[in-house]
């Protein structure tokens, strides 16, 4: 069965808590990433990425869509994730993996002959008050380690949306020539734990909830439900 790629950045590029209309766009994402299908299965394809377990129940929380898309629309891609999507409407500015400012024409030109490209955003639940370019720093790093390789690859922090988040752009064809390809685990929920990990160690764990306050609640809805019982 031939590959299937999405390319509709437009559908993408909301972020995934927005409510009602940002929701409709998810059963689309789900069917078209769902419907994706590679030539061969990803270990003769050389897939990449290493098991990661999952973080503790109070770390940070995080939503890491991904998904793979053509080269050759690189350019308008870049744009897009540039034009209008900094803070008050004005333009983001597009970072390499060092959170340095990058070169939109020269990254294109680089990417201009891969096969594929790997695009995904993340949006972690405290993103408001995280340092998103340094988190994007940190996960990118991470994936390289996952991965045993450097990636050519670019984010940029919107502030488009009630909810700040990064996108990334990845190529799909590695210094030495080898096309980039993830593991199945790895691209599910490896990567979201990765997230995860590196936003507690940004901002510290959630507030855990205890055994003792949740027999407190548990007890006041059952007087509850019984005084209203004994008031019929």
């Amino acid at each position: 069965m031939p590959r299937r790629i999405v390319d509709r950045d437009d559908d993408l590029h909301l972020d995934l808590r927005q409510g009602p209309k940002g929701g409709e766009r998810v059963p689309w994402m789900q069917r078209q990433m769902s419907s994706q299908r590679l030539a061969k299965p990803l270990n003769q394809m050389g897939a990449r990425g290493v098991w990661v377990p999952a973080p503790p129940a109070n770390s940070q929380g995080a939503v890491v869509t991904l998904w793979t898309a053509k080269a050759s629309t690189t350019a308008g891609h870049t744009s897009y994730l540039s034009k209008g999507k900094g803070l008050d409407g004005a333009d983001a500015e597009v970072f390499d993996r060092e959170g340095q400012p990058l070169d939109r024409q020269a990254f294109s030109q680089r990417a201009r002959s891969d096969g594929h490209q790997i695009r995904g955003m993340v949006s972690l639940d405290a993103g408001d008050r995280a340092d998103l370019v340094r988190f994007a720093q940190h996960l990118l790093k991470q994936l390289e380690t996952d991965i045993q390789s450097p990636v050519d690859a670019l984010f940029a922090v919107h502030h488009d949306t009630a909810h700040p988040h990064v996108h990334v752009v990845i190529r799909g064809t590695l210094p030495d020539g080898q096309l980039l390809y993830l593991k199945k685990s790895y691209w599910a929920y490896g990567l979201k734990y990765r997230a995860q990990t590196i936003a507690t160690a940004m901002l510290g764990r959630t507030p855990s909830v205890s055994q003792r306050t949740v027999q407190a609640v548990q007890q006041w809805l059952q007087q509850h439900r019984l005084g209203k019982e004994l008031t019929r």
